[in-house]
């Protein structure tokens, strides 16, 4: 006697511990907290970021994407941020000395996105280092919730439980 597909509950086993859990909420804030850092050296650092304009707001835009499917438990969007971490750290860990550099006479003072006064280059170096902390961050944590296997799942009888490791399956007799 077979079970219809009414009397089957489809469980994600491997979302209910407090470890994934804690996983995804700790991949979700590093985006959150990439993004933020990103905006800030932007709004801060607009008139000097030339060359870097579209491509920090794409990243800002796809971590966003990414917080989004993340946050609802897919798994394919963790190997890619940690690929698109990887890059940005890449590019930012190269930025770092250039703002070491405009503390020398003759370079312009960086203006904010609304025109006044920026921040000083050595305030915005360190906010651009603790952007490649932040990444390899990320890299950690989406490397470390890709391995937990949010995506089994485990098909179980209305109103039951889930079997037992181990347990012979009923069904095959």
């Amino acid at each position: 006697m077979g079970v219809t597909e009414a009397e089957v509950v489809v469980t994600h086993p491997n979302r209910d511990t407090p470890e994934t859990n804690g996983a995804r909420t700790a991949v979700v804030l590093l985006f959150a907290l990439s993004m933020l850092l990103m905006l800030a050296i932007l709004a801060f650092g607009w008139s000097v970021l030339e060359g870097m304009l579209a491509v920090s707001f794409g990243y800002i835009l796809i971590y966003a994407i990414l917080i989004w499917r993340v946050s609802s438990w897919a798994r394919g969007p963790l190997a890619v941020g940690a690929a698109l971490a990887i890059l940005l750290a890449i590019f930012v860990a190269i930025a770092v000395p250039t703002w070491a550099d405009r503390n020398a006479p003759g370079y312009a003072e960086p203006q904010a996105v609304w025109g006044s006064a920026g921040l000083p280059p050595a305030v915005l170096g360190l906010m651009t280092m603790i952007l490649v902390l932040l990444q390899i961050a990320v890299v950690v944590a989406c490397t470390r919730a890709f391995r937990q296997e949010w995506q089994v799942e485990v098909e179980v009888p209305a109103g039951g439980s889930l079997p037992e490791p181990g347990a012979a399956d009923p069904a095959l007799g």
